[in-house]
């Protein structure tokens, strides 16, 4: 028998002080949640809810970090690039966000398996199809 825990809602109001001055008392909140219920389970059933385990629940966090940390790196690089156009270095940015925009989308297009390289294999095809390489050697 599977047991989830649910938490109860942080309740939040009263002003600042009230809040500041309010004596931290730690109330057990958790619920042992029992799935073998029959009117929890009709209910998990009706919405859809998909329970996970603990490595579900540890692959999707880990899955949200790195696309954080990939949002976070373009966000900086697209910050030190404006920066660089408004101090007037043009000079040192290789493309505008549009050109690298572009390059993006056209490298994931050839990057069949998002490994974030583009391997000998998944030039092959292309290579060919346009005519730069006559063979596969």
């Amino acid at each position: 028998m599977k047991h989830y825990v649910l938490k109860k809602p942080k309740k939040r109001g009263g002003s600042i002080e009230k809040r500041k001055n309010r004596k931290m008392v730690k109330r057990p909140f958790d619920i042992d949640l029992d799935i073998t219920d029959p009117v929890i389970k009709e209910f998990i059933d009706r919405k859809g809810i998909k329970l996970k385990n603990y490595n579900e629940l540890i692959h999707d966090k880990n899955e949200r970090i790195r696309v954080y940390n990939e949002n976070l790196k373009s966000l900086e690089d697209s910050d030190l690039r404006r920066w660089l156009q408004k101090s007037g270095k043009q000079h040192l940015i290789d493309f505008s966000d549009h050109k690298r925009a572009i390059l993006k989308k056209c490298f994931d297009t050839l990057d069949d398996d998002q490994s974030g390289q583009i391997g000998v294999s998944e030039m092959e095809e292309p290579l060919l199809s346009i005519g730069i390489a006559e063979n596969r050697k």
